[in-house]
C-alpha cells in the first residue's frame, strides 16, 4: 500500500495495477448486488443481443468501476490516514456499516 501525503500528490501523479476478472468475482458481485441480468451470465444470450460484439457474457460495469476504490485506497493516495487539506476530520454524511441499510 502506498502512503502518500496529500502534498506529495501533484497533477500527473500516476499509479497503475491490474486485476484479472474471474467467474468467482462475478458470482460474488452478482450475489451482493442482486443483478441477475442474463447479459452478465449467459454467453449465448450476450452473443445474441450483442449482435456479434460479444463472444461471451459481459462482466458487470460496476464491478470494474469498483476498482477505483482500490486505486484510491491502495495506490493514490493509499493509506486511509491521509487527510485532504481543509477536511475537518469528521463528516455529516452517514456511513453504512455491517448490518446497516442504504
Amino acid at each position: 500500500m502506498n502512503e502518500f501525503i496529500f502534498s506529495e500528490l501533484a497533477e500527473g501523479t500516476k499509479a497503475a495495477f491490474t486485476r484479472k476478472i474471474t467467474l468467482e468475482m462475478e458470482d460474488s458481485f452478482r450475489e451482493i448486488s442482486g443483478d441477475e441480468n442474463p447479459l452478465h451470465q449467459d454467453d449465448d444470450f450476450a452473443c445474441e443481443v450483442g449482435n456479434g460484439r460479444y463472444h461471451s457474457h459481459v462482466t458487470f460495469g460496476m464491478l470494474t468501476a469498483s476498482f477505483y476504490s482500490t486505486l484510491a485506497g491502495m495506490y493514490l493516495p493509499g493509506n486511509a490516514q491521509t487527510q485532504i487539506p481543509g477536511e475537518k476530520g469528521g463528516t455529516d454524511v452517514p456511513v453504512c456499516n455491517i448490518g446497516g441499510s442504504l
